[in-house]
């Protein structure tokens, strides 16, 4: 099973609505969903090819996208696309592996 895929299923058991998006391909598809959602967990690095999480964060912000960010890495700090995400305002930066409790904690709606 994918991360993307074990991280919804986590999110899902703990009550969590959950959308997932391989591409941004994909979360263009998905219309308005990403773009009211409260939070978007993004990895960095979608792979060969694909656009970087951060293009996938302009995309979002570009289209009023209002909610909690958090940035997902297995890349040394010293990346340059880490160093770029960690300067988002408002972002967090989780480095993988990372632990299931700092992720529920992330994604816990503010009161």
């Amino acid at each position: 099973m994918a991360l993307a895929e074990l991280t919804a299923e986590v999110l899902r058991d703990d009550g969590t609505e959950v959308a997932v998006a391989h591409s941004l391909d994909e979360v263009r598809a998905a219309g308005t969903h990403g773009v009211t959602s409260d939070l978007a967990l993004l990895d960095i690095n979608l792979g060969p090819g694909q656009p970087t999480g951060l293009e996938v964060y302009d995309w979002l912000a570009a289209h009023g996208f209002a909610g909690r960010l958090v940035f997902i890495t297995g890349h040394a700090t010293t990346n340059p696309l880490v160093r770029e995400a960690a300067a988002v305002p408002m972002a967090t930066l989780l480095s993988k592996p990372y632990d299931v409790g700092r992720l529920l904690e992330l994604v816990q709606v503010p009161p």
